[in-house]
Order: C-alpha cells, then structure tokens, then sequence
C-alpha cells in the first residue's frame, strides 16, 4: 500500500483472519467534502482463503474475509505541500515528508504494513515470521536461478497479488448501451446454441428454445434469479467499459438540510438475491461517531481475472463456464422482457443440474482461493476523523459470496 499517513498504520496483528495473514487487494484516492477529509484514502485488505461469512461488522468480531480501512487528512497537514498544483515546483518534485522512514517507521519488505522487526540475517524490516522465510526462500532461488541479486529482478512473493492501476471511466450511459439491433443479433446468435454442454447424451446436454422460453424467474440464484440476469445484461450489453468493470464507485451525493436523495444513488450491483443486507440496521453504524454507513464503492468479480493472474489453469476454466453462463442469462433475460410464462418443474431440476455440473468445473482447483460475487464497502456518511487518536479507522465491506456458494 501507499500509505497516506506515515505513522500508526495497521499492524499485522490487525490483518490476521481465520489463522492466515490478509492481503492487500485495492487502495482508493476518494476526498471528501468535508475540511478534514482533503486527502482521504480508503485500503481494502482480504483473506486469500475462500469464504462463507459475508460482513466485516466491526461489531460482532466477523470480518468476512475483508477488512477496510480509511484514512484521511485536511489540506494543511505535516506529510504534504500544502498546494501542489504544480508539480514542477522544487516542493514538490522533491518533496519526501510522506515517506515512512522520513518518520521512523519502517515497513514491510515484502508487503508493505508496519514492520515489526528487522532481520539480523538479510538486513531488512518485516512484519513477521511468516514473511521474512518467504522473503529469504525466494531470494535464494533468484541467486541460484539467474546469478543476480533479489533486489535487481522483478520478483512476485506469492503473498502479495500483482499490482495494477485502476483506470476511471464514467458509468456508460444509455447511448453507450448496446442498440436493440444489436442485441437481437447477439440473442439469435444464441438461440442456435445449446445453454450447457457435457457428455451425458443429446437430449439432456441440448436445452431448446422452448426450455428457454420457461426460464422467466423465481429466487435461489443461478440463471433463474433475476438479479443475477440484471447482473449479466449490465456487465455484458455495456460493452468493453462494463465487460471488464473490476471497481464501481459512487459515493452519496451532499445533500442540504431538509433536502432528500435519490433511492438509486448509490445502489450495488448484486450478483444474486441470496445474502444482501435487505434492511438499514443490517449494515452497523459508524463506531466512532454514530452516523449511519452508506455504500461508496463495490468491488467486482471481474478483479479475481488480475488476482489470479498467474494460475491459467483455473482462469481457463472460470472463462469458460462465464462465457456459457453469460450467454444463457442474456438469452434468458431477452426472453423475460417478451414474455411471462411460467416455469414447470421438470425444466427447472434440468437447468439447475446442468448448473451444478459447471459450478464443479469452475471450482475445480480453485476451492480454496479468493473469491465472491461482490464486495460493497460501507462508510461513515460523515467522514468522522475517528476517536483516541485512531489514523486508520475500520470500515465494514458487506462480501457477498458467487453464484457458487449463495446456498451456504
């Protein structure tokens, strides 16, 4: 992470969930509105292991597998110039004040949270055992290996994901969507395709266009649930600017005194019907001053395409699978718009065992590896500045799990 304050950061202590160390996933640059909040950076840490819970409610003692943190300071502070407009200015091209060590405080050589200690044997600061072995087992395959030293060879530890930049793009509007034409091209394309495919004969493998006219809703996720059709049309008939959307931000907008905001500012974009909070008093309050939490920004699925970058095999097959999944909800969302008839049983146990045969080949390899259907983060609608002396204070990310273990 890059740290917006120098000091007091999170310890590792901090980020442990279920025995294991949490890694860091995406940081956001987001000021406020407020004086206090200038500068505000918001840090977005998770558990590498696969999930059940689905709230990081600071208050319960349940992270979910992701913990937030947010950290804000006013225009005038110790770390930064105060006007940095130019960035040419010699205050600012060589300004160093917001480095940790121009304060004393050392950080991690592998992840980058508050060191702990430094090793005798390498020289370097960590923040645990855990991560000075690794740091020293991958430095002695880098010198066996390629006869140079760790610190002149670019270097992936296997705790820390691959870094990336965010790029921001405004939400497409109605004019960005796909025309009509365009998707009744895309629907026919589908219509001479079969929805899944496997080895278990014709009549079984192949779901007609009379079996899709019958898919027209009833909750439990999969391609039934209309949210989860709502979920891929957007991802999908958006086109690049949505197909490949890894962040959503839309913080609540000021509002003066008296004045009422839009119901659908600000509203995720689940995944599936199964696990939203489905009332106010699920998400908790801000600790520190009592303000009601409102979402800020989601995180999605499509992220786990960079996260996992590195295993193909795994990849390869959650590829798969969402492209047949993605085309069965768009058929099937095309459908419900046209028509309304209902669905018979012997229909639905073929489409959910068709579903259940993909959902083992998405998870083949992959059961213990980070995954969800959405993150939304929660965050105080005051920008509190927290309470006894706290610089990063914990916000609550409500996990929703993916379509593969909204049953648990």
């Amino acid at each position: 992470p890059s740290w917006l304050v120098p000091q007091n950061m999170p310890k590792r202590s901090e980020l442990r969930c279920c025995s294991q160390d949490m890694m860091f996933l995406v940081q956001l640059y987001c000021p406020g509105d407020e004086e206090e909040a200038f500068h505000r950076t918001m840090y977005v840490f998770v558990c590498p292991k696969n999930h059940t819970m689905i709230s990081s409610n600071n208050n319960n003692n349940n992270c979910g597998g992701v913990k937030v943190f947010r950290c804000q300071l006013p225009q005038k502070n110790p770390f930064y110039p105060y006007d940095c407009s130019n960035e040419e200015k010699d205050e600012c091209k060589y300004w160093t004040k917001h480095l940790p060590q121009q304060w004393n405080t050392n950080t991690c050589t592998v992840c980058g949270v508050f060191a702990t200690g430094k090793c005798p044997l390498q020289n370097l600061y960590f923040c645990g055992k855990a991560h000075q072995k690794e740091h020293l087992k991958v430095h002695k395959s880098v010198v066996a290996n390629t006869n140079t030293t760790l610190t002149s060879t670019a270097v992936r530890f296997s705790s820390v994901y691959p870094e990336y930049e965010l790029v921001v793009e405004d939400e497409p509007c109605e004019g960005d969507i796909i025309s009509e034409n365009d998707q009744m091209k895309m629907l026919n394309s589908i219509k001479t395709k079969s929805l899944f495919s496997n080895d278990h004969g014709q009549e079984d493998a192949n779901l007609e266009q009379t079996d899709l006219n019958k898919m027209t809703g009833g909750e439990g996720g999969g391609v039934t649930d209309l949210r989860t059709i709502e979920f891929y049309t957007r991802i999908t008939r958006g086109g690049k600017a949505t197909s490949s959307q890894c962040l959503r931000y839309c913080r609540w907008p000021s509002t003066s005194e008296g004045e009422e905001e839009e119901d659908d500012v600000g509203v995720p974009l689940w995944i599936s019907s199964d696990c939203i909070p489905h009332n106010a008093d699920t998400i908790p309050v801000c600790s520190c001053c009592g303000s009601i939490r409102k979402p800020e920004f989601q995180i999605m699925p499509q992220m786990l395409n960079y996260v996992h970058v590195n295993n193909a095999t795994t990849n390869q097959q959650l590829t798969n699978v969402s492209k047949e999944v993605k085309d069965a909800t768009i058929a099937a969302a095309s459908i419900i718009e046209r028509n309304g008839t209902t669905v018979d049983d012997k229909t639905t146990n073929r489409i959910e065992q068709q579903l259940q045969e993909l959902k083992k080949i998405a998870l083949q390899g992959a059961e213990d590896e980070l995954n969800f259907g959405s993150i939304v983060v929660y965050t105080c609608t005051k920008s509190c500045n927290g309470r006894d002396g706290a610089v990063y204070m914990e916000e609550v990310a409500w996990r929703q799990p993916p379509l593969d273990d909204t049953e648990t």
